[in-house]
């Protein structure tokens, strides 16, 4: 069962709350959590791009989708995203409200350097959450088995106003048996750190970022290629990492072409070739910072931050220059703060003027 007997959005407060011309529009969804494929990770793009075109909302949310992850080899774009995913939120699917949800997400990634326009675009985000359950998101995910949808749920439970980890555990799990990559990657991503009631496993992650690569998802290979980089779980690979990066790189994943021209500088530094065919001189590890000796607010932070996530980025870094939750290190600081700066984080952009300055 990946959603419990009794769920605080089955009750009649929460019910009350909601907007009548949403409730109206749930009733009146015509069972489109009904109509999925049995097996929808078999389909081709050409085939769920033809289905989507043709009208069917289901696919119409599938190709949103994979346009969101890159998924089945399609072209990561926040436009066709929306634009596939808007075509099926109209006609109330739960795919498509719940992707537009995080196709939000995915734009207030960009918008962390202003807090009102972040936060703004994340309660839209969860508003499309929560339409999406209401319209079938969890029949789908349920009664079907629905991998796409299950993974959708997942993400509601983290996005939601009261999250539970558990729950999302669950549903990430329902969706990494069917072989559904992104799963795979999500999941692997909180194992790395722990989270809440998710323990930290690194050997599960990169077993999990290991198969999201193999099947040539962008965010699975971006993750391996750090787990190498950082040589947390894995032997500390540079080559490996460079060679992975460059495909998550080369599919437009947000944060590896900057990543990629680190590890070029590095490698290059190394007395290394590009391709890291030869080695001159021997790679000195990058000192770790073992994760007792981080709070569990600061391992959380870094979580994110190794993800991409810019905000979580400047946080952290700050923690570091002032000793907050973590060891004082101002080489971190400078690492974390440059990385939220490239990313357009204005505040990053600042504390890290200042922290050259004074240091």
């Amino acid at each position: 069962m990946l959603i419990p007997m009794y769920h605080p959005r089955h009750s009649l407060l929460f019910f009350l709350q909601i907007p009548l011309t949403a409730l109206f529009a749930s009733l009146q969804a015509n069972n489109a959590a009904n109509t999925a494929p049995s097996e929808p990770l078999r389909d081709s793009l050409d085939k769920i791009r033809w289905r989507a075109q043709s009208g069917d909302a289901y696919y119409q949310g599938y190709l949103g989708i994979c346009h969101r992850t890159g998924y089945k080899e399609a072209e990561l774009s926040k436009t066709k995203a929306r634009h596939w995913s808007q075509l099926s939120a109209k006609q109330m699917h739960p795919l498509g409200l719940a992707n537009m949800g995080a196709v939000c997400l995915w734009e207030s990634q960009k918008l962390s350097g202003n807090k009102e326009a972040h936060r703004r675009k994340v309660i839209e985000a969860r508003q499309y959450y929560e339409d999406a359950y209401l319209n079938g998101l969890y029949r789908l995910a349920e009664d079907k088995g629905d991998p796409l949808a299950a993974d959708l749920l997942g993400d509601y439970y983290h996005i939601s106003s009261t999250p539970s980890p558990a729950e999302m555990e669950k549903c990430y799990r329902a969706a990494i048996a069917k072989g559904y990559p992104r799963s795979m990657a999500a999941l692997g991503v909180y194992q790395v750190g722990g989270y809440n009631s998710i323990e930290k496993n690194t050997g599960e992650a990169i077993f999990h970022f290991e198969n999201a690569a193999k099947q040539g998802l962008p965010v699975g290979l971006f993750n391996l290629a750090i787990a190498y980089m950082d040589g947390d779980g894995l032997k500390r690979d540079l080559s490996k990492a460079r060679s992975l990066m460059k495909q998550a790189a080369d599919k437009g994943f947000d944060g590896a072409a900057m990543r990629l021209k680190k590890l070029d500088e590095i490698l290059q530094k190394q007395g290394r070739t590009v391709l890291g065919s030869t080695i001159s001189q021997p790679i000195t590890a990058k000192p770790k910072i073992a994760p007792s000796r981080l709070d569990p607010e600061a391992e959380r932070c870094l979580l994110l931050a190794r993800s991409g996530n810019a905000e979580a980025q400047r946080r952290i870094g700050l923690m570091y220059w002032v000793g907050k939750g973590v060891p004082k290190n101002l080489g971190e600081a400078k690492h974390w703060l440059s990385e939220a700066a490239n990313q357009g984080d204005k505040i990053a952009q600042q504390r890290l003027a200042l922290l050259k300055k004074l240091y």
